[in-house]
């Protein structure tokens, strides 16, 4: 009995190229022979197939898996690695307690980083806890290479950024340079016989720094930068300096407007028409209390009678604006802060010449 019921299953037992079929319903089949012949439709089913790797729990990923911060200011990142790749950083563990990333390649990081960039993972970052465990650098690196789904917890180090006015000086300058002086010698030349036909960069000097502006590769990075030491400049032939004057507007106040200052000029918007260093001059000048920087160059901005002027300007072409002691900061109250590129004259009425000081 038994060799007739293999012989009339034998065809059935090969494993097909499509999907197997469900397996026959046997009504009058030994027990024995039915469970054989399941084991093996199954064996055959599987055959060739490679594992595929599920999603981890949904309790591991979060719906809203964004950033986020903790109680303690921490920042939250979570990186779904079920899908394979790599995390792309490298890091310092001899500390003992923290993972310190000390570079960053491409990998899932890079893409948080491409997805949340107002959250992004930077280097010198500290990795103090990777899904709930901290204080075992050990566990924590090896909780990263094996779990498919990681919540990290982050420690920024707060480094104080430099002081936009080191220095009580108030007196205004505004340094030329040849455009790219340093590398060529064309632009000393073209230079040397006009001020309006040649090409040249600007910066301010006041309360001890140089402040100019250009182009970034990153378009968010602040294109506002202080040089390292006034009149010099890595690209730029230092050529002469007009005096504008001592600014109106306060070494503490110029402090705390600096930085919405730089937010509002970014490397991005760099134009070397429309919006270059020139026009940055023309417009931090207004700002310090002036109605207009010297105009050098082609590609300037501001008034071209001060280009030609190597002292101080005329004392009746400065303006007044309430910005300081107990009158009210303007930026403060105002819904575009600081920011109108345009002349300010107009919207801003000036103080008697007893308030000014």
């Amino acid at each position: 009995a038994q060799a007739i019921w293999l012989q009339l299953l034998g065809s059935r037992l090969e494993c097909p190229s499509s999907p197997s079929p469900a397996p026959p319903t046997l009504t009058l089949s030994p027990p024995f022979l039915v469970r054989w012949w399941s084991t093996a439709a199954m064996d055959c089913s599987m055959a060739g197939r490679v594992p595929v790797l599920q999603r981890p729990p949904d309790e591991l990923l979060p719906e809203a898996a964004g950033p986020q911060t903790d109680e303690e200011g921490q920042h939250i990142v979570h990186i779904d690695r079920s899908n394979g790749g790599r995390l792309g950083v490298d890091i310092d563990d001899s500390d003992g307690v923290a993972l310190v990333i000390k570079r960053m390649g491409s990998g899932l990081m890079e893409d948080w980083n491409r997805t949340f960039p107002e959250a992004d993972v930077r280097v010198d970052d500290r990795i103090v806890e990777v899904n709930c465990i901290s204080g075992d650098v050990d566990r924590m690196f090896q909780e990263c290479l094996t779990a498919q789904a990681l919540t990290l917890k982050l420690q920024r180090l707060q480094v104080p950024e430099a002081l936009a006015c080191p220095t009580d000086a108030r007196e205004v300058t505004v340094h030329v340079y040849d455009l790219w002086g340093c590398r060529y010698n064309w632009p000393r030349l073209l230079n040397s016989g006009s001020t309006r036909f040649g090409v040249f960069h600007t910066g301010v000097e006041v309360y001890g720094r140089e402040w100019s502006f250009g182009a970034t590769q990153c378009g968010h990075d602040k294109g506002v930068y202080a040089q390292p030491e006034p009149k010099s400049h890595p690209l730029h032939q230092y050529r002469r300096s007009v005096r504008m004057g001592p600014a109106l507007l306060s070494r503490e106040d110029l402090e705390e407007l600096m930085p919405a200052i730089r937010q509002k000029w970014l490397g991005g918007s760099y134009d070397p028409w429309r919006r270059n260093c020139h026009h940055f001059t023309d417009f931090f000048c207004q700002i310090l209390g002036f109605p207009s920087g010297p105009c050098f160059g082609i590609c300037g901005a501001g008034d071209r009678s001060l280009a030609r002027e190597t002292g101080c300007g005329p004392e009746g072409k400065r303006r007044c604006f309430p910005c300081s002691g107990t009158r009210g900061r303007w930026w403060r109250n105002s819904s575009d802060p600081l920011l109108d590129e345009a002349s300010h004259s107009r919207s801003r009425p000036e103080l008697p010449p007893a308030a000014a000081g």
